[in-house]
């Protein structure tokens, strides 16, 4: 259930920022495309279908969070 919200979340912040970029043009592009890539990978791992540079983005994403206290050393965000 978790899962399904989160993948609901990114989703929905995939559509977000690619209508930034239709309605902003390129004022919001690189924002929007790394808001996507981000999404993305994240939407990939909770499918079970992602590649190496996904998984290194979200481990970034993961050690930094870990390092801020944010979450609990050995858990991830996204699992």
């Amino acid at each position: 259930m978790q899962n399904e919200k989160l993948r609901k979340f990114a989703d929905d912040q995939i559509n977000i920022s690619a209508r930034r970029i239709i309605d902003k043009g390129d004022k919001a592009d690189e924002i929007a495309a790394g808001k996507i890539d981000f999404y993305i990978a994240l939407r990939s791992v909770l499918s079970g279908d992602l590649d190496k540079r996904e998984l290194g983005l979200l481990d970034a994403v993961n050690d930094t969070l870990q390092h801020l206290g944010i979450i609990e050393s050995g858990k991830t965000f996204y699992k």
